[in-house]
């Protein structure tokens, strides 16, 4: 009997001894899992500071206590996609996709940071060109978690990539169909960008505008600059340039712009599209304004002074024009490797039209003659010899340019009118 209760103590002994060995081990292994997601917070918050080898120390670190610690794995990924290792961060983002299938629950058929990873890898194959390998990651992001507009708008952007800004065009519009508008407004700007891509100006000028509204009724203080800009080039391109130039009103007469009152404060292209809107709108001497503010500010570029010469001839300020066109020949001659042919033809005409306007003729011909000679098949250089012949009276000589604009065209609607009215004389 006595023997069996030694056996029997012994055999406890045993038994206590590898229990209290699992609990040591198991011990060990919670206080390592405690650890490794206290070293992945502190890594995280290395990330958001910018802090990108102090994230991946972390990282690194936490992984060495716990390797399947999922959280981990996708921090260190997104460190490596900061640092551009995208080969290196997809596959630690193929590990973490498998371990976040294996902690798929009964409960839940989706694996934990499933849509985060996808889209993750997603960016991964982007930033390498493979757009898509990218698309189908951010659909799988989408299909996850529907509700995340970050991978709606990055399946935007890739098809943008892959020249399809039609189909992007049409993914953000049945989205903006499907939650409205004021639940997230940032898809609007994309929506608006994407729409200019595809040259639906005027359904872009209304994605911006709903955007500032938006805006407006939430913070009435704070400027959106960024997206009137977006906006008055939308209405701009789209033909609308009476909305144009009240947009950029808006934008130069904002109290909390960046803009004061003085014109050169203003960006040179602001003054430029508003002096192009009067233009189109035959308001050439406000166009004329608004391309000498320009001018102030770019004093050498030529395209600025063609503007202005163009508006002063419009207006019938031809002794401007004359300035301003010189001006722009000048500058032209000096562009370095400008191939500047058909500019310098539009500029020549225009300047010789200034110069008929002040009764110059023999001055406008001689603006002419170096453009004749290297472009001696231009209609249009042909049509304004012409007029400076008829301006001296000599008819005939008009009427022969005329013909010679028709045999370089046939079909030049200005110099069938111009021949015609000569004849009739």
């Amino acid at each position: 009997m006595k023997r069996y209760t030694i056996l029997l103590l012994a055999v406890v002994a045993m038994t206590g001894c590898d229990f209290m060995q699992k609990e040591k081990v198991k011990t060990h292994k919670q206080w390592n899992q405690a650890r490794s997601r206290i070293l992945c917070s502190v890594g995280e918050k290395h990330l958001k500071a910018g802090s990108l080898d102090n994230a991946q120390s972390s990282a690194m670190e936490s992984l060495s206590r716990d390797a399947d610690y999922l959280p981990a794995r996708i921090l260190l990924a997104k460190v490596l996609l900061g640092k551009g290792c995208y080969e290196q961060a997809d596959e630690h983002l193929q590990h973490a996709e498998t371990l976040s299938e294996n902690l798929k629950t009964e409960d839940s058929a989706k694996s934990p940071m499933g849509a985060e990873i996808a889209y993750l890898r997603g960016e991964a194959a982007e930033r390498t060109s493979r757009y898509p390998e990218a698309l189908m990651c951010y659909q799988k992001a989408r299909a996850l978690e529907p509700s995340n507009d970050a991978y709606l708008m990055a399946s935007a952007e890739v098809l943008v990539a892959m020249g399809k800004p039609k189909g992007a065009l049409e993914l953000l519009e049945v989205r903006l169909q499907r939650i409205g508008t004021e639940n997230e407004p940032s898809v609007l700007i994309l929506a608006g960008e994407v729409a200019m891509l595809t040259g639906n100006y005027a359904r872009a000028a209304d994605f911006f505008q709903q955007y500032l509204d938006i805006k407006q009724s939430n913070d009435p203080q704070k400027p959106q600059r960024f997206i009137r800009e977006s906006l008055a080039k939308a209405h701009f391109f789209a033909g609308n340039y009476r909305q144009t130039i009240e947009s950029l009103k808006v934008i130069s007469n904002s109290h909390t712009s960046q803009f004061s009152d003085s014109p050169v404060s203003k960006p040179c292209w602001v003054h430029i599209m508003i002096g192009d809107s009067y233009m189109a709108l035959n308001r050439s001497r406000e166009a004329k304004v608004a391309y000498e503010s320009a001018i102030k500010i770019e004093p050498s570029d030529w395209k600025v002074w063609l503007s202005l010469t163009k508006a002063c001839v419009a207006c019938g300020d031809g002794r401007r024009g004359i300035v301003a066109g010189k001006r722009a020949m000048e500058l032209i001659d000096n562009h370095a490797g400008s191939q500047n042919g058909a500019e310098m033809i539009e500029i020549s005409v225009v300047t010789a039209c200034a110069m008929l306007k002040e009764k110059r003729p023999a001055d406008a011909m001689r603006v002419l003659a170096t453009s004749a000679r290297e472009h001696p098949n231009d209609p249009m250089l042909w049509c304004m010899l012409g007029r400076c012949y008829s301006a001296q009276g000599r008819s005939d000589r008009a009427a022969a340019c005329y013909m010679a604009a028709l045999r370089s065209d046939p079909k030049h609607k200005l110099a069938k009118t111009l021949l015609a009215s000569t004849v009739r004389k």
